[in-house]
């Protein structure tokens, strides 16, 4: 028998592809190691809201956006890597610029 979280996580894994295109504005500059701790942030985000998860596209995408917002606020400024230089932007404009 499953546990809550391995049902959870099963649930994630079918909608992985959408919720990780939606999540391209935040992490799409990110270094490496700045992309594995924003999308582990958002994931113990999500599991923390679990309970207002809805698989149908308009509200699950809106209780990822959610959890993205909580995971850009786990630190006050995110480097952002560009091709000729590194931008520093405030958590609260992760996700907004690209």
């Amino acid at each position: 028998m499953k546990t809550e979280r391995e049902a959870f996580e099963q649930d994630l894994v079918t909608h992985m592809a959408a919720l990780l295109d939606f999540a391209r504005p935040y992490v799409g500059l990110l270094g490496a190691a700045d992309k594995d701790a924003f999308l582990n942030a958002a994931l113990a985000a999500a599991w923390n809201t679990r309970e207002q998860f809805n698989p149908q596209k308009a509200s699950m995408l809106q209780w990822w956006k959610q959890c993205l917002d909580r995971a850009a606020f786990t630190r006050r400024e995110w480097r952002l890597v560009r091709q000729d230089r590194t931008d520093i932007v405030k958590a609260k404009d992760l996700g907004r610029t690209l």
